[in-house]
């Protein structure tokens, strides 16, 4: 986890529209252990470091190494 003294909080509208998931299953990940968990700001909001979302989104594997292949073409290999 890097914090950094500029870092900017995220509340949900922007986490969601920044990530492409919605609001239910980025709680879902969050239970799992899968997303970060976001900050109490007040008693009744919360907020997500910017910095542990863009490290989230870096740690995805990217969508053209998961797509199926075309027809004709070859899966690619595994390591």
């Amino acid at each position: 986890m890097h914090t950094h003294a500029t870092d900017r909080l995220l509340r949900q509208p922007d986490v969601v529209a920044r990530v492409g998931l919605s609001r239910s299953r980025i709680w879902d990940l969050v239970r799992e252990g899968r997303f970060p968990p976001p900050r109490r700001i007040s008693a009744r909001a919360v907020a997500w470091l910017a910095s542990e979302i863009d490290e989230w989104i870096a740690s995805r594997p990217s969508a053209l190494d998961a797509r199926a292949p075309r027809p004709g073409e070859r899966a690619p290999r595994s390591v």
